[in-house]
C-alpha cells in the first residue's frame, strides 16, 4: 500500500492505482481499523500507516481543483468515527505521535475542525455527520474536543506536546471568515474559559499571545464582561495552588488591558513611520 500511494525513485505512483486502492479501502473501513488500532501495530506499522494515510487523505483524482479530496467528504458525511478515534490516539503513547500527525494533515480542511468542535458521542455511539453539525447550540464539555485538556495537561511530555502541536491549529479555525468555529467559541466560552485555566499552554494561545489574531482579538473583547465575571470565581477555593492563583490573575489582567477594538497585528510591520516628525519636539 505504501509503494502505491508513494511510489519509489524508480517507480511513479500511479493515479489509476491509488484511486483503485482508496476506493477499497473506504468499501472495507478500513481507515476506521486502522485509526482505532494504531496503538498496538509495531512501530514501522505505525510509520508506513501513517503515510498511507495522509496520503490517501489528499488524494484528488482527476480534478486537484476541487474544493476537499474525496476521502475528507467521505469520511465528514459517512465514517467521522474516523477522526474521534485518531484524536483518541492520544489515549495511547504508542500512537499518539503518528495519530497528531494524520489528524494535522485532516485539519488543513475545515470540515475536519467541525467533526472534532462538534461530536460529543459517547462510546459506541455514532460520531457526529457534518449535515448535524449545530454551530449555535452551546455543548456540555463532554465532547473530543474537550478532551485535548485532559491530553495536554496530564499527558506524557512528548504525547502532551504533540496533543497541543495539534490543537495550535486551532488559531488557523479562528482566522477563518465565515468558520463555523467563531460561533462556537462564543457559544461555549465558559467551558474554554475554565479550560485555559486547567492547563497552562492554552494561555499562549488565547490570552498571552502578543500576537493574537484580530478573531481572537474579537472574541476576547465581546466576552470581556463575561470573564471578568467568571474568571474571579472559578476554582476560587483553590487557595493552596499558588501558580494557578498567579496565572489567574495574569489573565485577568490581561483581559483587563485589551484594546476596545481589535489590533491587526501586523499592522504596524506594515506601516512604516512617517518621516519628517520629530516625535520628541511634538507637545
Amino acid at each position: 500500500m505504501k509503494l502505491i500511494v508513494q511510489g519509489t525513485q524508480e517507480i511513479e505512483v500511479s493515479p489509476e492505482q491509488v484511486h483503485a486502492l482508496v476506493q477499497a479501502t473506504l468499501q472495507e473501513d478500513l481507515l476506521y481499523e486502522l485509526a482505532r488500532s494504531l496503538y498496538i501495530l509495531p512501530f514501522e506499522a505505525r510509520k508506513d500507516t501513517q503515510t498511507i494515510f495522509s496520503h490517501i487523505l489528499r488524494f484528488k483524482p482527476g480534478n486537484p481543483n476541487q474544493a476537499d479530496p474525496p476521502v475528507i467528504s467521505y469520511i465528514v458525511h459517512n465514517r467521522p468515527e474516523v477522526i474521534i478515534e485518531l484524536c483518541k490516539g492520544y489515549e495511547h503513547s504508542q500512537s499518539a505521535m503518528p495519530c497528531g500527525t494524520i489528524l494535522r494533515e485532516a485539519l488543513k480542511f475545515d470540515v475536519i475542525a467541525a467533526i472534532i468542535l462538534y461530536d460529543q458521542s459517547e462510546d459506541g455511539e455514532p460520531a457526529i455527520r457534518l449535515g448535524e453539525v449545530q454551530p449555535g447550540v452551546p455543548q456540555t464539555g463532554n465532547g473530543i474536543f474537550w478532551n485535548f485538556f485532559h491530553w495536554i495537561d496530564r499527558g506524557t511530555f512528548e504525547l502532551s506536546a504533540d496533543a497541543f502541536t495539534t490543537f495550535r491549529t486551532t488559531e488557523k479555525w479562528f482566522n477563518m471568515r465565515g468558520s463555523t468555529c467563531l460561533r462556537y467559541v462564543t457559544s461555549n466560552f465558559d467551558h474554554l474559559s475554565g479550560g485555559i485555566l486547567m492547563g497552562n499552554e492554552w494561555v499562549q494561545v488565547f490570552v498571552a499571545n502578543p500576537n493574537k489574531s484580530v478573531a481572537v482579538q474579537r472574541i476576547l473583547i465581546n466576552n470581556r464582561d463575561r470573564l471578568l465575571k467568571f474568571l474571579p470565581r472559578f476554582l476560587e477555593d483553590r487557595t493552596d495552588d499558588d501558580q494557578f492563583t498567579d496565572e489567574k490573575s495574569f489573565l485577568v489582567r490581561q483581559i483587563e488591558l485589551l484594546p476596545k477594538e481589535p489590533i491587526d497585528p501586523t499592522r504596524s510591520a506594515r506601516e512604516p513611520s512617517r518621516p519628517g516628525v520629530n516625535t520628541a519636539t511634538v507637545a
